[in-house]
């Protein structure tokens, strides 16, 4: 029996702490290991900052995320099925599959880039996976899975109210697995786009002594060049710049005439369209394939050909994390001067939010993004036939600029409790809050410095906005001082939300800065309330305005709401803050 050796003996073992029992592929085992550590329990669980004593809580908290989803989702159907209607009823039942693909890439775009930029060069795993017998591919392509795999589900977010209408409203049996595969590839190209961008950013500007500024520059260049290609195929697609509004008609008279249009220059919206609403399944499947074998070639041929991007560039984060261990000569100018408390921790809020280009770059998107889109939109009108800026002429009368004014007031605050600068604060110092509660500054001192710097930042996005508004609406003088003055009013209440919310429950342990912002539970549930108090708020003003109280009139009211709620929470926050700074655990 002992001259008996089986193969399984005979096998070499595994890589030790990739796999539970047993030996098997290290590339199947890491990528086991990666999905465990991004969407594992424990892994969840530290994301609501609930700690291994109440990660039982971890279902809970995830099933009432998901309920506060569904009013935005019954909304989002809504618009789904009025927009699937009116695409069956004009031969175009392509459409809504056009509009939904797109908004779920320009989403997946979006949070890929900071999400690829943040495991594939800060991830504090990286050291340890070099040292295991795995090629430089494996890590990368390990890491693309998970984050394909998360990016796949935020892509269901504006895509499956669009796809659940369609469905119901076309009744066909075979469109429901067909919606599933197709939505399988849907966030294949951004996320080999947004590889390819950030592969190369990393690997050549590592030779630049300011490589880090380079890096956000040149990664907002890049995604403002993506967004601004979406907004702009599609227009010269249907011909809107040469065929006026006489060109949707002719191509709304061919069947799927206005869908191949509009995707003329970027084809695999088009196919994930045929894949569903094709007339023959012939047709739906090839369309299907296409879609598959694009985006997954796409994505398998970019990561391979830039493993080298990838070795090189981290080769030279690594030196460089050793080299940031001193400071430089501004940082120590700075450090050198004398500074107030409130002062001396919001700069050291500065360093952290600038330390690593990940956190500088999902702040400046976070902060841009929706400015962006309205500016993209603005020229777009205005390179057209100029029929949109028509229509806003009754929208710059009164009594409808006063509302117009506190609506993009009321816009400009949902977006300002997801820019995650004051939900994630605390989280932001991860391991090192130690220092915060070792300095010689009162919490509400240090509570009250980052408010303050929450509302600068919040400052720039208000500017933006109302730039914008003035110029697309052009508003009286009167209502564009309102709109400025609201517009950094309404940062008080919703920042101090931001950092209640922060404070209760702080995201400290994380492994890569991608989970201190964007992958950080907290700050989507700041988010939440924060939206919760723009609607109350916006609720409350249709109720005055019903009431009879003038528009102008308006403007004073909403500010003292906003005055008194942003002066009670942060009071309660400062209050509570002093005796929570010490029950936190770094």
């Amino acid at each position: 029996m002992e001259g008996k050796n089986t193969n399984a003996d005979r096998r070499e073992p595994g890589i030790r702490g990739l796999r539970d029992r047993g030996s098997g592929s290290p590339f199947l085992s890491l990528v086991w290991l990666q999905f465990k550590v991004a969407v594992g329990i424990r892994r969840i669980s530290a994301s609501f900052g609930l700690g291994d004593k109440h990660r039982k809580y971890a279902g809970i908290i995830l099933l009432l995320l998901a309920i506060s989803f569904i009013p935005w989702m019954a909304t989002m159907y809504d618009l789904g099925r009025a927009l699937a209607d009116v695409a069956v009823a004009l031969n175009q039942p392509g459409l809504p599959i056009v509009v939904e693909v797109t908004a779920a890439q320009f989403f997946v775009f979006f949070m890929t880039i900071t999400h690829l930029m943040s495991t594939l060069f800060y991830g504090q795993d990286l050291e340890t996976l070099k040292a295991m017998p795995l090629r430089a591919h494996h890590i990368v392509l390990a890491k693309i899975v998970v984050v394909y795999f998360i990016q796949l589900l935020i892509s269901l977010i504006p895509a499956a109210p669009f796809v659940v209408a369609l469905g119901l409203r076309l009744g066909d049996a075979s469109y429901w697995p067909l919606a599933i595969l197709t939505h399988l590839f849907v966030p294949g190209l951004p996320v080999a786009v947004a590889l390819l961008g950030v592969l190369a950013l990393m690997r050549f500007t590592g030779f630049s002594a300011r490589r880090d500024l380079i890096r956000v520059i040149l990664g907002l260049v890049f995604f403002a060049l993506i967004v601004g290609f979406q907004m702009v195929y599609t227009r010269a697609g249907i011909g809107l710049e040469t065929g006026g509004p006489e060109a949707i008609f002719n191509l709304i008279s061919q069947r799927q005439g206005l869908i191949r249009a509009m995707t003329k220059y970027y084809p695999p919206v088009r196919w994930a369209a045929m894949s569903l609403t094709g007339e023959r399944l012939a047709e739906k499947i090839g369309n299907l394939l296409l879609l598959a074998g694009f985006s997954l070639v796409a994505l398998v041929l970019i990561a391979r050909v830039t493993e080298s991007w990838f070795v090189a560039g981290e080769r030279r984060e690594a030196k460089a994390r050793g080299a940031r261990a001193g400071w430089s000569r501004t940082a120590q100018r700075v450090i050198e001067t004398v500074h107030s408390p409130l002062v001396a921790v919001m700069l050291k809020d500065v360093r952290i939010l600038v330390r690593t280009p990940n956190f500088l770059l999902t702040a400046l998107m976070n902060l841009l993004v929706f400015p962006l889109i309205l500016l993209m939109s603005f020229v777009a009108s205005r390179s057209g036939a100029g029929t949109a800026l028509l229509s806003l002429e009754a929208l710059r009368q009164a009594p409808f600029v006063d509302l117009v004014a506190l609506a993009v007031v009321g816009i400009h605050g949902l977006m300002a409790g997801l820019n995650q600068i004051p939900s994630a604060a605390i989280s932001r110092e991860g391991r090192m809050f130690w220092m915060s509660k070792a300095i010689p500054v009162e919490p509400a001192t240090q509570l009250r410095a980052k408010m303050a710097y929450s509302i600068l930042y919040g400052s720039i996005q208000s500017l933006i906005v109302v730039v914008i508004a003035v110029l697309l609406l052009k508003i009286p003088a009167t209502t564009a001082v309102w709109l400025t003055i609201l517009s950094v009013a309404v940062l008080w209440p919703l920042g101090a939300i931001g950092l209640l919310v922060d404070l209760l429950r702080p995201k400290l342990d994380w492994t890569e800065p991608q989970q201190a912002m964007k992958g950080n539970f907290g700050t989507l549930l700041a988010g939440l309330v924060s939206a919760g108090y723009v609607i109350g708020l916006g609720f409350g003003v249709k109720y005055l305005y019903d009431q009879g109280l003038s528009g102008a009139l308006l403007y004073p009211v909403v500010l003292v709401v906003l005055l008194v709620t942003g002066a009670g929470l942060e009071s309660w926050l400062e209050r509570w803050g002093t005796a929570r700074y010490g029950e936190i655990e770094a």
